[in-house]
């Protein structure tokens, strides 16, 4: 991300706007004679005031859309300085371990936190890059899949935290859906969003449920439903906006980030599809729904 091009960008946009707002204003004060003449029922100082007004209202504008970009840049940072330093503080320690007089078994527990950290700091690393390039525009591949393939593909990945949770788990998958254009790598960042969601969030012995089905013979419908901390009423709306966490998912995982679900979303949205989530409100369970065109990408 090119921060010079955005304060660039941001400045010129600035520019443009205060110089047509200045012009505007200039206007309506030279000609205030014509327009009192226009309008008799204006008293004399009311374009002077009118004038003032609708600068105030775009410097209010102006100062908000500033202070809400410092806003999203500090917690961007707080955010990956937090993230990235608990990792960074495992290997430190099992580097420090390794130098001491091990046994094979300690030296072994070492050596899987430092494996450990590094998978979290890779993760971590591809989810701010997905978000850069979603603020580039970086381009899509499209390639012809089926859904089915990509699904129990990632689902392998997962068999033995369902089996540790003792997650009751089933899927559900419509027979005849054909191949569909999609970009594999963005599509498997998404299923693996609501997958993991789904296991942090659900308490052991709950369950997961997955579908995949026709919507009108014209789209796919993928669905994940748990029965987990369940989504307030307040929050339901703002699951997919940048940074956001809520109490509940902060108290029960505190390593997310709050951009799974914010990049998941612009995914969906670039496949020319729809994503969206349900819920009955606390402990009572979430539900995550996108759907995509099977005629997109071709």
């Amino acid at each position: 991300m090119d921060t010079g091009k955005i304060f660039g960008k941001s400045a010129f946009l600035y520019s443009i706007l205060l110089f047509a707002t200045g012009v505007g204003i200039s206007l309506l004060i030279y000609f205030d004679k014509e327009i009192i003449y226009i309008f008799p029922f204006l008293p004399p100082w009311s374009v002077f005031a009118f004038s003032l007004i609708i600068f105030l209202i775009l410097s209010i504008i102006f100062w908000s859309r500033e202070r809400r970009f410092e806003v999203l840049k500090y917690e961007f940072v707080n955010i990956v300085t937090h993230k990235f330093r608990t990792p960074l503080t495992y290997v430190n320690w099992s580097v420090e371990n390794l130098k001491k007089n091990q046994t094979p078994d300690e030296r072994n527990e070492s050596i899987r936190q430092i494996e450990a950290a590094s998978s979290r700091l890779t993760e971590l690393t591809d989810i701010l890059i997905d978000l850069v390039r979603i603020d580039e525009g970086y381009a899509y591949v499209f390639k012809a899949q089926y859904f089915r393939e990509i699904i129990e593909s990632i689902l392998k990945q997962y068999s033995g935290e369902l089996r540790e949770k003792q997650i009751h788990f089933n899927i559900e998958i419509a027979q005849g859906i054909p191949l569909i254009a999609v970009d594999v790598k963005r599509i498997e960042f998404v299923i693996k969003v609501l997958m993991e969601n789904a296991l942090t969030y659900t308490p052991v012995g709950g369950y997961i449920s997955i579908a995949l089905e026709f919507i009108n013979q014209k789209s796919i419908r993928f669905t994940i439903k748990d029965s987990g901390i369940g989504i307030s009423k307040n929050d339901l709306p703002h699951v997919f906006s940048k940074f956001f966490r809520s109490h509940e998912a902060t108290g029960a995982d505190t390593e997310g980030m709050g951009l799974g679900l914010y990049i998941s979303e612009n995914i969906i949205r670039r496949h020319g599809g729809k994503i969206w989530a349900e819920s009955l409100g606390l402990n009572k369970g979430s539900t995550f729904l996108f759907e995509i065109p099977l005629n997109h990408g071709q």
